[in-house]
Protein backbone atom coordinates (compact mmCIF):
# COMPACT_ATOMS: atom_id res chain seq x y z
CA UNK A 1 0.00 0.00 0.00
CA UNK A 2 2.80 2.42 0.87
CA UNK A 3 4.64 1.60 -2.38
CA UNK A 4 1.50 2.42 -4.38
CA UNK A 5 1.17 5.81 -2.65
CA UNK A 6 4.85 6.60 -3.34
CA UNK A 7 4.44 5.69 -7.00
CA UNK A 8 1.35 7.87 -7.23
CA UNK A 9 3.20 10.80 -5.61
CA UNK A 10 6.18 10.33 -7.94
CA UNK A 11 3.84 10.39 -10.94
CA UNK A 12 2.14 13.55 -9.68
CA UNK A 13 5.52 15.24 -9.16
CA UNK A 14 6.64 14.29 -12.67
CA UNK A 15 3.40 15.67 -14.12
CA UNK A 16 3.84 18.92 -12.18
CA UNK A 17 7.45 19.29 -13.36
CA UNK A 18 6.36 18.69 -16.96
CA UNK A 19 3.58 21.30 -16.70
CA UNK A 20 5.94 23.84 -15.12
CA UNK A 21 8.50 23.30 -17.86
CA UNK A 22 5.85 23.79 -20.54
CA UNK A 23 4.69 27.02 -18.89
CA UNK A 24 8.26 28.31 -18.51
CA UNK A 25 9.14 27.57 -22.14
CA UNK A 26 5.92 29.24 -23.28
CA UNK A 27 6.76 32.40 -21.31
CA UNK A 28 10.37 32.47 -22.55
CA UNK A 29 9.29 31.93 -26.14
CA UNK A 30 6.89 34.86 -26.13
CA UNK A 31 8.60 37.36 -23.83
CA UNK A 32 12.32 36.80 -24.26
CA UNK A 33 12.80 35.28 -27.72
CA UNK A 34 9.64 36.35 -29.59
CA UNK A 35 9.26 32.86 -31.09
CA UNK A 36 6.00 30.91 -31.24
CA UNK A 37 5.66 28.15 -28.63
CA UNK A 38 4.42 24.63 -29.35
CA UNK A 39 3.64 21.64 -27.17
CA UNK A 40 4.13 18.56 -29.32
CA UNK A 41 2.37 16.17 -26.92
CA UNK A 42 -0.65 15.81 -29.21
CA UNK A 43 0.95 16.77 -32.54
CA UNK A 44 1.43 14.10 -35.21
CA UNK A 45 5.12 13.84 -36.08
CA UNK A 46 5.82 13.33 -39.78
CA UNK A 47 8.63 10.90 -40.57
CA UNK A 48 9.40 12.79 -43.77
CA UNK A 49 10.27 15.91 -41.76
CA UNK A 50 12.76 13.94 -39.67
CA UNK A 51 14.77 13.14 -42.79
CA UNK A 52 16.04 16.75 -42.89
CA UNK A 53 18.52 16.10 -40.07
CA UNK A 54 20.25 13.05 -38.62
CA UNK A 55 19.16 11.98 -35.14
CA UNK A 56 22.57 12.59 -33.50
CA UNK A 57 22.80 16.10 -34.92
CA UNK A 58 19.19 16.85 -33.93
CA UNK A 59 19.78 15.74 -30.35
CA UNK A 60 23.06 17.64 -29.94
CA UNK A 61 21.59 20.85 -31.39
CA UNK A 62 18.23 20.58 -29.61
CA UNK A 63 16.34 20.58 -32.93
CA UNK A 64 13.34 18.54 -34.03
CA UNK A 65 11.74 18.96 -37.46
CA UNK A 66 8.22 17.62 -37.07
CA UNK A 67 6.01 18.68 -39.99
CA UNK A 68 6.15 19.73 -43.64
CA UNK A 69 3.39 21.84 -45.15
CA UNK A 70 3.99 22.71 -48.78
CA UNK A 71 7.51 24.12 -48.85
CA UNK A 72 7.61 24.97 -45.12
CA UNK A 73 9.44 22.78 -42.61
CA UNK A 74 8.16 23.20 -39.04
CA UNK A 75 11.00 22.92 -36.52
CA UNK A 76 10.88 22.70 -32.74
CA UNK A 77 13.92 23.96 -30.83
CA UNK A 78 14.98 23.97 -27.19
CA UNK A 79 16.79 27.31 -27.30
CA UNK A 80 17.42 29.75 -30.16
CA UNK A 81 20.94 30.54 -28.94
CA UNK A 82 22.74 27.57 -30.52
CA UNK A 83 24.62 28.33 -33.77
CA UNK A 84 23.65 24.90 -35.15
CA UNK A 85 20.07 26.12 -35.46
CA UNK A 86 21.03 28.85 -37.93
CA UNK A 87 23.13 26.34 -39.89
CA UNK A 88 20.18 23.96 -40.03
CA UNK A 89 17.83 26.73 -41.18
CA UNK A 90 20.28 27.63 -43.98
CA UNK A 91 20.49 23.97 -45.02
CA UNK A 92 16.69 23.82 -45.29
CA UNK A 93 16.63 27.01 -47.39
CA UNK A 94 19.26 25.57 -49.76
CA UNK A 95 16.98 22.58 -50.30
CA UNK A 96 14.18 24.92 -51.39
CA UNK A 97 12.18 24.94 -48.16
CA UNK A 98 11.37 27.67 -45.66
CA UNK A 99 11.96 26.92 -41.96
CA UNK A 100 9.31 27.86 -39.40
CA UNK A 101 10.76 27.72 -35.89
CA UNK A 102 8.90 27.07 -32.63
CA UNK A 103 10.27 26.91 -29.12
CA UNK A 104 9.37 23.78 -27.16
CA UNK A 105 10.11 21.76 -24.05
CA UNK A 106 12.58 18.94 -23.70
CA UNK A 107 9.67 16.50 -23.33
CA UNK A 108 8.33 17.58 -26.74
CA UNK A 109 11.77 17.21 -28.33
CA UNK A 110 12.14 13.75 -26.81
CA UNK A 111 8.80 12.74 -28.34
CA UNK A 112 10.06 13.72 -31.80
CA UNK A 113 13.48 12.12 -31.32
CA UNK A 114 11.82 8.84 -30.39
CA UNK A 115 10.32 8.75 -33.88
CA UNK A 116 13.79 8.37 -35.42
CA UNK A 117 13.60 4.69 -34.42
CA UNK A 118 10.63 4.27 -36.75
CA UNK A 119 12.56 5.80 -39.64
CA UNK A 120 15.45 3.38 -39.20
CA UNK A 121 13.00 0.47 -39.09
CA UNK A 122 11.22 1.78 -42.18
CA UNK A 123 14.51 1.95 -44.09
CA UNK A 124 15.35 -1.60 -43.11
CA UNK A 125 11.95 -2.98 -44.00
CA UNK A 126 11.74 -1.12 -47.32
CA UNK A 127 13.52 -3.78 -49.36
CA UNK A 128 10.93 -5.98 -51.01
CA UNK A 129 8.17 -3.43 -50.37
CA UNK A 130 6.10 -1.40 -52.75
CA UNK A 131 5.96 2.37 -52.88
CA UNK A 132 2.35 3.38 -53.59
CA UNK A 133 1.16 6.97 -53.62
CA UNK A 134 -1.88 8.12 -51.69
CA UNK A 135 -3.63 8.94 -54.97
CA UNK A 136 -3.17 5.38 -56.19
CA UNK A 137 -4.56 4.01 -52.93
CA UNK A 138 -7.64 6.25 -53.21
CA UNK A 139 -8.18 5.13 -56.82
CA UNK A 140 -7.87 1.47 -55.81
CA UNK A 141 -10.32 1.99 -52.95
CA UNK A 142 -12.88 3.49 -55.36
CA UNK A 143 -12.54 0.56 -57.74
Amino acid sequence: MIKFDEDKQDKQLEDMKREEEEELVQVLASTKYNIPYINLASVVIENEALRFIEEDAARSAGIAPFKIVGKTVHIAIRTPLKPEIDEFKEKIKKEGYEPLVYMTSLASLEKVWERYKEISMAKESMSGGLDISGETLLQLAKE
